[in-house]
């Protein structure tokens, strides 16, 4: 199964990133990315560890995304990102809800 959501789209990133969009966007949608219904779990292996850019990066198509990859996993620090303290593996978010709250 393929999950690579390629949310490769240069104003939006742009945009997410933007200090404003950052703490009314991810923060004030904190519930969702708690959500399960919202969510996707995928296994994770030691090639993710203490590395949310990276998974980021792989599934959303940008690095940029990866304070999405912690709230997810209701994880504040790269340095929790481990996959023995997570279970081997990572819940992710549905690509549709992510484009509806970001608004991409």
């Amino acid at each position: 199964m393929n999950i690579l959501y390629n949310l490769n789209h240069t104003e939006a990133i742009n945009e997410y990133c933007n200090e404003q969009i950052i703490g009314n966007k991810i923060i004030d949608n904190y519930h969702e990315f708690q959500d399960k219904k919202n969510l996707i779990r995928i296994p994770m292996t030691n090639k993710y560890k203490y590395r949310p850019d990276r998974v980021a990066y792989e599934y959303y198509g940008s690095d940029s995304f990866y304070p999405i990859v912690l709230a997810c996993n209701n994880l504040r620090s790269l340095l929790d990102f481990i996959p023995g303290n997570l279970g081997n593996e990572i819940y992710l978010m549905n690509s549709d809800k992510l484009k509806q709250i970001l608004e991409i």
